[in-house]
């Protein structure tokens, strides 16, 4: 049998009871901790306050509010409000007074109470915003429905985009994620964690049911509303085994108000006439975004795919191509036996060829006509207009044998210098050693260094967070949200005919999908500690200050690659960071000039390199960290 429908005024009613009792609990919450707000106190507003701007209007406000005895005023108001919509009066002046007091304090008291909220007070706020706006129109149905629809789709978003994002991570699913909750003090339980512990099939059997639980929420619009009443019971159930496990009690009044609104508009219920306006809103907006999206997704790869336009095409031996550009090859345009110094660079993680763009031009307008550099830029297998063949480049062997078979394809019987900045330094001193082309300098640009997970405690929290944030955007581009992305401040810093196609390759779900294979080989190989290749070429390493200043250990590793090269020199870039080294005209161009000295140092101009002779010494300047004599 059927359960009765569920009406407009009892679901609205439900509704802002619930979240109501969210509202009471936090209120008698903050009360009964009042050592929070004195000094030195988790929420005390003379350190608190230093957050917000001064001499303004909301800063008195603020002021006046984050007095302990106007705090407890205000928690002592929200807890009468709080009471007045669980009382069995119906009186529209009452709960109307009552869900304003409550939304109106939430906004005034989250500033003051920065620590110590969480989901189920931004919900509980939304609830009661929601329900300030159905009792001031409860005499129109219409404005009614707006509100519940309005949370209604809030829940069903909630659910939906919490289990996503678990899909996207590597925790959910495994056992880990609640196995690692289980055993903290902040959210812990003793007992859970006995429990599961040594039993890792039902860990990974409890995660996977609340993610698939999560990701399935939108089925509730489905077969006339029969699925919300057991989709609602099942995540109640959920709520509260975590408000057992992780004493996060205020999520089950907090999310289940959102129940009542879900069960009334995906109900089939003829006698109620709702009006289901802002439904259709959303589900046309939603099939109109789901149209622009791929629009967007179809022209971002186009313009991924065409590039800069002027790229040639290498097929390596393992079927994978490599997208790359010549830039002023004077030898294949002018047809004569001359031949100038080859500059090949290698780009970072997640990084594309337009991120050398400052420091090419830089480089090729400081050098001598008769010694410009030809430089050679390109995609790795799986960026850009690059291929890759699923199964392949799955280790930091497979990426550098990829980079040695490409530089001994275009180096010919030239010789090289080879560039490389981040991950791409490391590859460069990879390639340099394993070459068969006449490589002559290697410059290693604020350089990964295969120990630095090891020795480097900011260097080891920092990975431990990277794949997940690529994972996640991967996942969140392939779904066509690259049209919601902003304009990263590194692509406005490019010159502008580079931007167009930085930003389509940001945007490019491809380009982290492929920071993602090459990451997992990047953690495997520096987690076996190969150590640094001997290279019989010397080296140029150019070290970000910024990296200097936050991380010392760095700057100790870049010295360490200098001295596995036959000479060279360590040199750093003031002011610069691990990105605006490139990005940044002023940064690159101080760069490209202590490139293009060491360029001009390891090869004669006229061709006529000798292997055995001493370069010119490089220019003295005051950030040169150290010097060696440069030997080839």
């Amino acid at each position: 049998m059927n359960p009765s429908p569920l009406g407009r005024s009892e679901s609205l009613l439900r509704m802002e009871r619930l979240s109501a009792v969210t509202h009471l609990m936090s209120s008698g919450e903050h009360l009964a901790r009042s050592e929070a707000y004195h000094p030195g106190g988790l929420n005390d507003w003379q350190i608190m306050s230093d957050g917000h701007p001064r001499q303004s209007r909301r800063a008195a406000l603020l002021d006046r509010i984050g007095r302990p005895a106007v705090t407890r005023g205000l928690h002592v108001a929200r807890i009468a409000a709080s009471l007045g919509l669980l009382a069995p009066t119906r009186n529209r002046g009452i709960r109307l007074a009552s869900n304003a007091t409550l939304a109106t304090t939430s906004a005034l008291l989250h500033p003051r109470h920065h620590y110590g909220t969480d989901g189920s007070d931004q919900v509980s706020f939304l609830v009661q915003s929601l329900s300030t706006v159905a009792r001031l129109g409860e005499r129109r149905p219409r404005i009614v429905d707006a509100a519940l629809w309005a949370a209604s789709l809030q829940g069903v978003l909630s659910y939906t985009a919490s289990g996503w994002v678990k899909v996207a991570g590597r925790t959910w699913g495994t056992g880990g994620a609640i196995t690692g909750v289980a055993r903290t003090r902040s959210y812990g339980d003793i007992r859970t964690w006995q429990l599961i512990r040594g039993r890792p099939g039902l860990a990974k059997a409890l995660e996977n049911s609340v993610v698939a639980l999560e990701c399935v929420a939108p089925i509730i619009f489905l077969a006339g509303g029969r699925l919300t009443r057991p989709y609602a019971a099942a995540a109640t159930g959920l709520h509260l085994g975590i408000a057992r496990v992780m004493a996060l009690g205020r999520f089950v009044p907090s999310f289940c108000s959102l129940h009542a609104p879900m069960i009334y508009t995906t109900q089939n219920d003829r006698t109620n006439r709702r009006h289901d306006t802002v439904g259709r809103i959303v589900l046309w907006a939603g099939l109109g975004l789901i149209a622009a999206a791929a629009g967007q997704r179809a022209l971002t790869r186009r313009t991924v795919e065409h590039a800069r336009g002027d790229e040639r095409t290498l097929e390596l031996s393992d079927t994978n191509t490599v997208a790359y550009r010549v830039i002023g090859d004077r030898a294949s345009a002018a047809g004569s036996l001359e031949r100038a110094p080859l500059v090949v660079f290698e780009n970072g993680l997640l990084a594309t060829p337009d991120h050398w763009e400052w420091i090419v031009r830089h480089l090729r307008s400081i050098s001598e006509e008769e010694a410009r550099p030809t430089v050679i830029t390109s995609h790795r297998s799986g960026y850009g207009p690059s291929t890759h063949l699923p199964g392949t480049m799955l280790t930091m062997g497979d990426i550098a044998n990829a980079s040695t078979e490409f530089v001994e394809h275009v180096a010919g019987d030239r010789d090289v210098i080879l560039v490389g900045h981040s991950l791409g330094g490391y590859l460069a001193m990879l390639t340099a050693a394993r070459t068969s082309a006449r490589v002559r300098g290697v410059v290693l640009v604020d350089s990964s260094h295969p120990d630095e997970l090891r020795r480097s405690e900011r260097q080891r929290l920092g990975a431990e967070r990277l794949r997940d944030g690529f994972v996640s955007m991967a996942a969140s581009l392939n779904a066509g949200s690259g049209m919601l992305l902003g304009v990263p401040p590194w692509v406005t810093a490019l010159p502008t005919e580079a931007q167009r196609v930085a930003l389509a390759q940001f945007r490019d779900q491809r380009m982290w999908t492929a920071a993602i294979r090459e990451w997992d080989a990047t953690v495997r190989d520096f987690a076996t500690s190969p150590g640094l290749p001997q290279l019989r070429c010397p080296a140029l390493v150019l070290t970000a200050a910024k990296t200097r200043e936050s991380d010392p250990v760095q700057h100790e590793l870049h010295a360490e690659m200098l001295e596995h090269a036959s000479g060279g020199s360590h040199v750093t870039i003031d002011g610069a960071d691990h990105d605006s080294i490139l990005t940044n005209q002023v940064h690159a161009g101080r760069a490209a000039e202590e490139i293009a000295r060491f360029v001009a140092a390891c090869i004669d101009p006229s061709g006529a390199t000798d292997a055995g002779a001493t370069p010119a010494a490089p220019r003295p300047t005051s950030e040169r960290d150290n010097e060696l004599e440069l030997t080839s």
